[in-house]
């Protein structure tokens, strides 16, 4: 089961499109309703400052401690944040610190 500040696997499904998806890990950033959590993309794509939707990306710190094979950021931006079934995550990879977490909370709140 998917816990708050896990990192998973999941499937992710293409905006607009129900059949076609990527398995990408995610950042679980609610966990509190039954059958669905709430994620956040994460990308090991760096942040371009000069485009507005890269202004959203949160550096993970952690990211070689907790098991990610590159340097990653997770995306804050209303769009890639969604409510999705448990029934589509997979499994976890580790989990961020609480600071990070705080950080990415408090991107993805003041929007």
């Amino acid at each position: 089961m998917a816990k708050f500040a896990e990192l998973h696997i999941a499937k992710v499904y293409y905006k607009g499109n129900d059949e076609k998806f990527k398995l990408k890990p995610v950042l679980v950033i609610d966990d509190s309703e039954e059958g669905l959590c709430t994620i956040a993309e994460v990308t090991s794509e760096e942040p371009d400052k000069n485009k507005y939707f890269e202004t959203f990306k949160i550096e993970i710190p952690e990211w070689q401690s907790i098991g990610l094979d590159k340097k990653s950021w997770v995306k804050c931006h209303p769009e890639n944040v969604r409510r999705i079934p448990t029934s589509r995550i997979a499994n976890c990879i580790g989990s961020i610190t609480s600071k990070t977490m705080m950080n990415v909370l408090s991107k993805v709140t003041t929007q």
